[in-house]
């Protein structure tokens, strides 16, 4: 019995892997290489060849972006909580993300920044809170995030074990994607500079090794630009538009 639950939770934890198809350069087939990569949060993958030549797969979008895919695969899969977890992780780490941005945007310097942001890391409440401020000081408008439906969901998923059903996870995946998609392309443009740096400030490239050396960027987020390419969309359209991007999502091809 022990061994069999071992091999379901083995086998799970595969599935949750970030799998990269890539082309050797030995090789003229994508299928060549396979690695199941294991997520990491410095923003870069590793890959070394059997002939020493080592790539280094750099993710060039920030965190949330990720996420959002990783939550699109999950809800396309039918793991409704786990979409509802990762894409809630989404839409909280697009604050820090919006904290950041905006707050350099400001003109506040890096270290107090960071000094401040370790006194809210592990308070979401407090995290939302900063970014609702700092989007009106930025805008000069008050942002309508519909909090009380997201949080509820979110909770009862996180802390009480809760499972949604199909409806209530489009409704939230509907929500949190329209909402980053929003906020998303209006931080492009007021903060197209500062987005730059702190992407740059995510990828630890101080432990390149020496070459030979090939530096790769992974199309993630594609879903994402996909909705913000929408002039709009409702939750109507959300699982059908989702859809397009099943294949993608299982497999991250790398040229």
């Amino acid at each position: 019995m022990c061994d069999r639950l071992r091999n379901a939770v083995e086998s799970l934890v595969r599935q949750m892997r970030i799998k990269i198809l890539y082309r050797s350069s030995q090789e003229s087939s994508p299928e060549s290489h396979y690695f199941p990569l294991e997520s990491q949060n410095e923003g870069v993958f590793w890959i070394e060849e059997p002939q020493g030549i080592v790539r280094a797969l750099l993710v060039p979008q920030p965190r949330f972006v990720l996420l959002h895919d990783l939550g699109v695969a999950a809800f396309l899969d039918g793991y409704h909580r786990e979409a509802v977890i990762t894409l809630a992780a989404s839409i909280e780490r697009f604050y820090e993300f919006y904290i950041h941005v905006a707050s350099s945007h400001l003109g506040i310097d890096p270290g107090p920044l960071a000094e401040t942001w370790e006194k809210t890391a592990k308070q979401s409440e407090r995290q939302l809170g900063a970014f609702l401020f700092l989007y009106l000081a930025v805008t000069k408008q008050v942002c309508d995030l519909p909090i009380p439906m997201l949080a509820r969901l979110r909770n009862k998923v996180v802390h009480n074990g809760y499972f949604p059903t199909q409806a209530e996870t489009i409704s939230y995946s509907f929500q949190v994607t329209w909402w980053i998609s929003k906020l998303y392309t209006d931080a492009l443009t007021v903060f197209k500079n500062e987005i730059v740096l702190y992407q740059m400030s995510l990828q630890n490239l101080s432990r390149l090794p020496a070459p030979p050396i090939s530096i790769h960027s992974l199309p993630v987020g594609r879903p994402l630009n996909h909705f913000m390419s929408l002039s709009d969309f409702g939750e109507a359209d959300f699982a059908t538009e989702c859809s397009k991007f099943h294949a993608h999502l299982n497999a991250i091809y790398v040229p």
